[in-house]
């Protein structure tokens, strides 16, 4: 162990020189693991990446945190994380980044409230901070995202 902040945030240096941010818990049992050993085993795998929605083979692997992938058309993509591949993350270059938020994900959900009335997030600002429109179209502002999934924001 190289450094220790919290519990949940320490980091570890293998022989090899690669450093890895996990837990004291791991650390303590022995479930570290060397993410280029990993990593290693997964040369030749493919899978399709959401980012242009295309084939990308693991072609080289230095550590966990620098894979080189090559795409159907010949197009390679140097110095990615593994974990981006396994999540689809990984796209040419020139194609515009996708970032899952949870504003888009969770602006315009519906529910019905405990009162029994129909509400829609209207406006996202934060998990601390929406503003609900009810059926009866009254709006209330600066609620949370929490309130609202346990249905107990009330129409004032």
């Amino acid at each position: 162990m190289i450094e220790y902040n919290l519990s949940n945030d320490i980091k570890v240096k293998f022989d090899n020189g690669e450093i890895v941010k996990t837990r004291w818990e791991r650390f303590s049992t022995g479930s570290v693991a060397v993410p280029s050993c990993y990593a290693r085993n997964h040369i030749g795998d493919k899978k399709i990446q959401n980012r242009g929605n295309e084939e990308a083979e693991i072609i080289e692997v230095k550590d966990a945190n620098h894979i080189t992938v090559k795409f159907k058309d010949g197009t390679i993509v140097k110095d990615r994380k593994y974990e981006d591949f396994i999540h689809g993350a990984i796209g040419k270059p020139g194609i515009p980044q996708l970032r899952r938020t949870l504003k888009n994900e969770r602006l315009w959900t519906e529910k019905i409230m405990r009162n029994g009335m129909k509400a829609k997030i209207v406006r996202y600002g934060s998990a601390n901070d929406i503003d609900i429109k009810f059926s009866n179209g009254t709006i209330v502002m600066h609620k949370t995202y929490a309130n609202f999934c346990s249905g107990s924001v009330a129409c004032k």
